[in-house]
């Protein structure tokens, strides 16, 4: 499995703890090793799985099931219920995913973890039409951990389409240029380098603030890691910049 900006998932096998395993997916340290090894932030990750495990059609109805079964000895298992929070997510069942996230927000605990809960809330809620509980949540978010742009990325994206693009602008120039965080857990990397200010370009010509879009679209295309489509819609963005400065 491949995720942009993701850390990796693991899952355990069936005789295992679950949230033991998956404890040690994610918190940086926490895994014994033999020899010497070296530490480094990851953008992608692909894993080749031969055994039992991520590649079994029922692997998020059985997650869910060793979850709760977890529940049920420790309740207020943090890690439980976070994992439980992203398999029902994983199942397409939001509004169950909401109530957990909700949830793990109030176990305190990894301070990283209950942002990432904080930050999928606002996400699943703009997803269900619920834009103005999303609002608040993604802003309550982006408090939590102010350096963190996704939370910031996602009330550009979504203003811009909703046709808010005032709004947008002010929050895609407040995080375009923030450096990539030191977080651990699911830092999308890609937000950062491109993803802001991508919507920066957009909202900066739709509000008649066409030098800075251009600038916007010059420093995009001079990334050597843009993906395709991110250089294919910015240099059609710079031709309208340049069409309107010209007249």
């Amino acid at each position: 499995r491949q995720r942009e900006g993701a850390a990796a998932e693991q899952t355990p096998g069936e005789d295992s703890d679950p949230v033991a395993g998956l404890a040690q997916a994610d918190t940086p340290g926490s895994c014994a090793l033999d020899g010497e090894y070296t530490t480094a932030r990851l953008d992608q990750l692909v894993i080749h799985h031969h055994a039992d495990g991520g590649a079994r059609a029922d692997k998020f109805e059985r997650d869910e099931r060793m979850l709760r079964a977890s529940l049920e000895r420790t309740p207020d298992d943090p890690r439980s219920v976070f994992y439980l929070a992203q398999t029902l997510r994983d199942l397409g069942r939001a509004d169950e995913a909401i109530a957990q996230y909700e949830r793990r927000t109030t176990l305190g605990a990894w301070p990283e973890e209950v942002f990432y809960a904080r930050l999928q809330v606002g996400v699943l809620q703009g997803d269900r039409g619920r834009w103005a509980e999303a609002l608040a949540s993604l802003i309550a978010a982006w408090q939590l951990r102010p350096w963190r742009m996704e939370p910031v990325y996602e009330l550009a994206s979504r203003l811009r389409l909703r046709g808010e693009h005032q709004a947008a602008y002010a929050f895609a120039v407040q995080g375009a240029g923030v450096p990539v965080s030191d977080d651990w857990l699911f830092v999308a990397g890609w937000v950062h380098r491109y993803g802001l200010l991508a919507e920066l370009s957009i909202t900066a010509f739709h509000t008649g603030r066409f030098r800075e879009a251009l600038a916007a679209c010059e420093e995009l295309l001079a990334l050597p890691d843009l993906p395709e489509v991110y250089r294919e819609s910015t240099s059609r963005n710079r031709a309208l910049c340049l069409e309107r400065l010209a007249g």
